[in-house]
């Protein structure tokens, strides 16, 4: 019994390790960058610089209100549970990125938006239903999209590189 409550121990340790925060920017942790800005990444351990990104941009693709259903627990049978949640804008970020390492490839999931109430926006297309928008090309950029429950003249982005990291590699404010 003894063994098992080592391993778990240590189990726990190597994962709280691996989600500790591994890179970090030339700035202060409290800095909140501008849209095309340049965020030097760097390396928590080695101090070097391993990446760029810039966020180019936004465009709002759909302002106005539209109502999905979300998850909201389950009941005493294990069902799942929905509730409509409203959302009153969908927005497109655009950015551009170069890393030292080839195989990182920097992606939607690694930026984390808030709108100007500070509530954390959904991907789209995990949305139930998915509601319709297009999306726009902007030459040499790459983008994602956000639904948001409240519109707002701004929107926050916390861009994790690694994101297992426990603390955001850099902070975005960007206006609409």
């Amino acid at each position: 019994m003894k063994d098992i409550r080592y391993i778990l121990l240590a189990i726990s340790i190597l994962f709280i390790s691996a989600c500790s925060t591994t890179t970090i920017t030339d700035k202060p942790g409290n800095y909140k960058y501008k849209e095309n800005e340049t965020i030097n990444i760097i390396d928590i351990d080695s101090r070097e610089t391993i990446g760029t990104i810039v966020i180019t941009g936004a465009e709002i693709l759909k302002n106005e209100p539209f109502t999905v259903q979300e998850s909201d627990g389950a009941d005493e049978n294990g069902n799942t549970q929905y509730k409509d949640v409203t959302y009153n804008q969908i927005v497109q970020i655009y950015y551009k990125y170069t890393v030292v390492d080839s195989s990182k490839k920097i992606r939607g999931s690694n930026f984390d938006v808030y709108d100007s109430k500070n509530e954390r926006g959904a991907y789209p297309n995990l949305l139930k239903p998915e509601p319709k928008f297009n999306e726009k090309a902007k030459k040499g950029n790459l983008s994602f999209t956000i639904a948001l429950e409240n519109a707002g003249d701004y929107i926050d982005i916390d861009f994790n590189y690694n994101m297992t990291q426990t603390k955001s590699t850099a902070k975005i404010r960007i206006d609409l």
